[in-house]
């Protein structure tokens, strides 16, 4: 089969489903998980999809308007490596604020384990902290955003 045969069934799996995973595609379309990739690439260059951890999802207007479970996945490698060297900076008793951005929350899973206060406009952050012993949790006013969930 032909790549752009592989692309275009990716893309009628993506206008039928808002996701697909690339453990999948390569079962339906009887090739690697490799050549998949390649693939889900190819079309994310030319704006057909947007890569995530796993797979792909439809492209929107916009990245914001993803979910939070969506956005997390994107470029996650990266978000870790910014995550654990934003961590090694933070020393106890410091004051930080996490905003709701996806990598910002991704910052979350390795706050060191000293006391903290942490100053916060996310109830994802609030909710990830809440039982955290040693951090103080500040938050912020403002309104809520559903989308951002």
């Amino acid at each position: 089969m032909l790549p752009v045969e592989r692309q275009n069934i990716i893309l009628s799996h993506l206008a039928v489903s808002e996701s697909v995973r690339t453990i999948e595609l390569a079962s339906i379309l009887e090739v690697t998980d490799e050549t998949v990739r390649k693939d889900l690439e190819n079309l994310e260059k030319r704006g057909e999809l947007l890569r995530i951890h796993g797979g792909a999802v439809r492209p929107n207007q916009s990245r914001v308007e993803l979910a939070l479970t969506e956005r997390k996945q994107v470029n996650r490698e990266a978000k870790t490596a910014i995550a654990r060297l934003a961590a090694e900076r933070i020393e106890p008793n410091d004051t930080i604020f996490i905003d709701a951005s996806s990598t910002a929350l991704t910052l979350v899973e390795h706050l060191p384990n000293f006391h903290l206060t942490v100053l916060t406009n996310a109830h994802n952050v609030i909710s990830a902290l809440a039982d955290r012993e040693g951090i103080d949790l500040i938050c912020t006013g403002g309104i809520y955003e559903p989308r951002s969930r």
